[in-house]
């Protein structure tokens, strides 16, 4: 005796349905797949170009001709500090224009630049390199170069009161002293090793690291800056502007170099641009014709 053999139809709601449909799609993902992207956090080195009021990139092109054509067929990422493009709040003083700064970035891209953010910009600077995808950037040296900027102001309204008091600056006791006291400040010493991360500042003074710069850690000096350990990490001196600063260290590995307005990262190096650089050995770097000039010795 044979059995009958029941069908049963079930009816799914559309809700039901799409539920089903996104599971299995979802059960036919590769694992790869789905770890295709992952999002972490590291850091990485970034040099700084300021973008001046006068004419911008096309007058510094014109400027440092052979410091751009050295750079043009390896591209560097860099972050446009554009401090000295941006409104003041002043009624005379005005930013930088979205066209113009279009214009900016194309220039600096053809002398080798590629311009990956921004630091330093006023609001509607910051909204005119939103509109080209250009990210703001929040520079850890703003603060001291407001510093410094209110410490000149400082020190200009005292200079003109000094000036319209009784006595004369040559009358008072003991301003000669104090003048040669703070043409003279002593270094900053530090007496133990920079580890990656660490970011030091000596302002208005020279730097003397008595240990080693690491890899990630970045050293910095109104003046001259000395590592009597190895300099594994980025070295920027005469900050201010001081083109006669001076970089010395026992052992040179650096990952990036300044002094005043040059720079170099040191793994693009060329032959022609390092001079007497050896790896490894006792380095001082100076500013010789508006270039960097390396000076290893063998010892």
């Amino acid at each position: 005796m044979q059995r009958a053999v029941r069908t049963r139809h079930r009816t799914f709601s559309q809700q039901a349905l799409r539920r089903w449909e996104d599971g299995r799609r979802a059960s036919t993902v590769k694992p790869s797949a789905a770890k295709a992207l992952e999002l972490d956090g590291r850091s990485y080195l970034l040099p700084t170009l300021t973008l001046s009021k006068a004419n911008g990139a096309k007058e510094q092109d014109a400027k440092d001709s052979q410091f751009f054509q050295t750079r043009a067929n390896r591209p560097t990422p860099v972050v446009l500090d554009l401090q000295q493009v941006s409104s003041d709040g002043s009624p005379h003083s005005q930013s930088i224009k979205k066209h113009e700064l279009r214009n900016e970035i194309l220039q600096l891209q053809e002398a080798g630049y590629v311009p990956v953010g921004i630091t330093n910009a006023s609001e509607d600077v910051k909204k005119a390199a939103a509109a080209l995808n250009l990210p703001y950037f929040i520079g850890t040296r703003l603060q001291l170069e407001q510093q410094k900027a209110v410490a000149a102001q400082e020190e200009e309204e005292v200079a003109a009161a000094s000036n319209a008091a009784t006595f004369t600056d040559a009358e008072k006791p003991g301003a000669s002293v104090s003048a040669q006291t703070a043409e003279a400040l002593p270094p900053m010493v530090v007496t133990h090793s920079v580890r990656s991360g660490q970011q030091i500042f000596a302002q208005n003074r020279s730097l003397v690291v008595l240990g080693n710069v690491s890899s990630g850690a970045e050293v910095m000096a109104d003046e001259d800056v000395v590592v009597l350990g190895s300099l594994k990490g980025r070295a920027l001196a005469g900050i201010g502007g001081n083109v006669r600063a001076r970089i010395v260290c026992q052992s040179f590995d650096a990952e990036l170099i300044s002094i005043a307005h040059c720079f170099t990262t040191c793994d693009a190096l060329e032959q022609d641009e390092v001079g007497s650089l050896q790896l490894h050995k006792p380095t001082a770097i100076s500013l010789q014709d508006d270039q960097l000039h390396f000076e290893s010795s063998s010892v």
